[in-house]
């Protein structure tokens, strides 16, 4: 994706505003998205650095639906 629209970085802080920008601020893709995205990048912080966190298995098995829903998006909005 960032390739594409002619964007690098190596800094998730960066990656993150620049989607934002690109994506959700001007509606290319749908606000849940921008929702979904900074909410599954949360879990993945706390699931790496928080050593009793422990995830809803419930939980993952919706967002990985919705995970899956929102790389077709993009796949649709950039290739």
């Amino acid at each position: 994706m960032a390739q594409k629209n002619n964007f690098a970085t190596s800094k998730h802080s960066q990656l993150k505003g620049w989607f934002s920008r690109e994506f959700i601020k001007t509606n290319r893709l749908d606000k849940k998205y921008g929702k979904l995205y900074f909410k599954l990048f949360e879990s993945r912080q706390k699931s790496d650095y928080t050593f009793t966190y422990k995830p809803n298995e419930e939980n993952l098995l919706i967002n990985l639906g919705l995970a899956k829903e929102f790389i077709e998006e993009i796949e649709k909005e950039v290739l």
